[in-house]
């Protein structure tokens, strides 16, 4: 079954997705973002996540800035659900939502996905813990059993389901209609990257003191973000190997929960010179799953009718 959507009213959807997903974390990330610099106040971020137990009673000043953090990172997820009624009523949305919670996938897909994590963050530790990279004074975060879980959890409740459902869910199938796999992986990892500039120059400013002359710090800024751009762009191909598979937004929430937690607690203590390293590693994977399935299989060909989720061949 092909669709009726005209390729004019795809790309206005793509449009309109950006819009909604881009507005709605942007504007609570931004505002949360520097009010939180401002105040010397630690936000609920990944990097955060251990020292969060330290945090007292926070002013209601406190409490909107993370209110409004925490809100923001659904924007994906908001704008796939209303756009997904919009266009195709309850239906499209049932059909959204079974793709969501699709666990029933295959225990090698699961392996696949824990596998991928693994390598992206392992090989890095190694090459830092061989070269003395490594920090071993014992003053890093002790990572506790119930710590995991909850770090684990949190990822798949808030990155996860948040972008999730938005990135793979809607707007990969529809590129897929508009570009094919190959080029619409790089439109998808472009768009995904670009939506998390704020938070990455913010970060990356954060980082870098007072006292750096300005030049150094427009070079450390677009660095970073050309790094982080090319990194997504790799990783996305890994995603679209996967849900093109499986055809489950599940298994693309579990992969993204566990590529944020791994490295967390894997990488936390390495040397930051390590960073385009671990940059580098999706497109390691790539390269490796390439040679081995072919241009062919990987990531795959196969797209996704958006509103139906029924499977064709991109010709």
């Amino acid at each position: 079954m092909k669709s009726n959507t005209t390729p004019l009213n795809e790309r206005n959807q793509v449009i309109l997705f950006i819009l909604i997903a881009f507005g709605i974390t942007w504007l609570g990330w931004i505002p949360a973002l520097i009010g939180a610099s401002n105040q010397g106040f630690l936000l609920p971020t990944t990097n955060n996540f251990a020292k969060l137990g330290e945090i007292g009673s926070l002013t209601p000043r406190q409490q909107l800035l993370t209110t409004l953090f925490n809100f923001a990172v659904y924007g994906p997820l908001i704008a796939a659900l209303a756009l997904t009624i919009w266009e195709t009523g309850r239906e499209g949305l049932v059909e959204l939502l079974r793709r969501i919670v699709k666990w029933r996938v295959g225990i090698r897909w699961y392996g696949i996905v824990i596998g991928m994590v693994i390598v992206i963050s392992l090989i890095p530790w190694l090459i830092a813990w061989l070269s003395g990279q490594m920090r071993l004074d014992g003053t890093g975060v002790v990572w506790t059993l119930p710590l995991l879980a909850a770090l684990f959890i949190r990822q798949v409740l808030t990155s996860g389901l948040g972008e999730e459902p938005g990135w793979r869910g809607y707007l990969l199938p529809r590129l897929q209609l508009l570009y094919g796999s190959g080029k619409a992986i790089w439109v998808l990892g472009i768009i995904w990257a670009v939506w998390h500039y704020p938070f990455t120059i913010f970060d990356t400013l954060s980082n870098m003191g007072g006292d750096v002359p300005v030049m150094a710090m427009v070079i450390t800024l677009v660095l970073s973000l050309a790094g982080q751009t090319m990194s997504l762009i790799g990783i996305t191909y890994l995603y679209v190997w996967v849900y093109n598979n499986t055809q489950s937004v599940w298994l693309a929430i579990l992969f993204h929960a566990l590529s944020n937690a791994v490295p967390l607690v894997l990488l936390a203590d390495i040397s930051p010179s390590f960073s385009i390293i671990m940059a580098l590693m999706p497109w390691l994977l790539v390269f490796i799953l390439e040679k081995i399935y072919g241009k062919d299989d990987f990531p795959g060909a196969v797209i996704c009718h958006p509103d139906a989720g029924t499977r064709f061949p991109h010709s």
